[in-house]
């Protein structure tokens, strides 16, 4: 019974003795992280990669297109944005105006193809008064004074309180004859329904 006992408290030890160096050689191991394999120096036409980044812009804005071939005659792009030519990576700058679908072919020698496309969805750009601004700020009744304003990315125009729906234009004036202290407000609304505002107030005196 004593023999069982101390074979039992010797082979107790002996696990954990080997846990501990089991558990002691695995953190000397170097950590492995995955790899992407390429298909560099394999016959035959490969398509390495195909995309744009961001993966979503706004109007007005640029996004980056990358390909690359391996063993390809020629390469198409369509829509079309310059002339490119077979590489194992190549980039360029587009900005569409609408969300757009790009689609990629590579010809090999043999006349195979590969191909590839992604979308790039484009969202409107918020309205944007960058300008607006006022001749004067105090006038004599009876005067008149000049608003200027100029907007991006917007379909409509209003000037507030007279009312007045205006061009959605880079660079617009219009003449007042206001007759009491106003303050006059312009909003700028896109295509979602999102306005830009801004504010100016015109002193209206006897006499200045």
């Amino acid at each position: 019974m004593k023999f069982l006992t101390g074979a039992v408290a010797a082979a107790s030890v002996f696990f954990l003795l080997f846990t501990y160096w089991q558990r002691n050689l695995s953190a000397r191991r170097p950590r492995q992280t995955a790899v992407q394999t390429l298909p560099f120096g394999k016959p035959g036409l490969h398509l390495i990669h195909f995309y744009a980044s961001p993966a979503e812009i706004k109007e007005g804005e640029e996004a980056t297109v990358c390909y690359g071939v391996e063993n390809a005659r020629s390469v198409a792009l369509d829509p079309p944005v310059q002339e490119i030519s077979p590489s194992f990576n190549r980039c360029f700058a587009v900005s569409p105006k609408n969300t757009t679908t790009y689609h990629f072919t590579a010809t090999g020698e043999k006349g195979e193809q590969a191909t590839a496309e992604f979308t790039l969805p484009v969202r409107p750009a918020p309205p944007f008064i960058f300008m607006f601004s006022t001749s004067d700020h105090k006038i004599r009744r009876g005067d008149r004074f000049t608003i200027c304003y100029g907007v991006r990315y917007a379909e409509k125009v209003r000037l507030d309180p007279v009312g007045w729906d205006l061009p959605a234009v880079t660079k617009n004036c219009v003449m007042l004859w206001p007759t009491t202290t106003m303050k006059l407000t312009l909003t700028a609304t896109g295509t979602e329904g999102m306005t830009d505002k801004q504010a100016t107030k015109v002193e209206v005196a006897e006499r200045l």
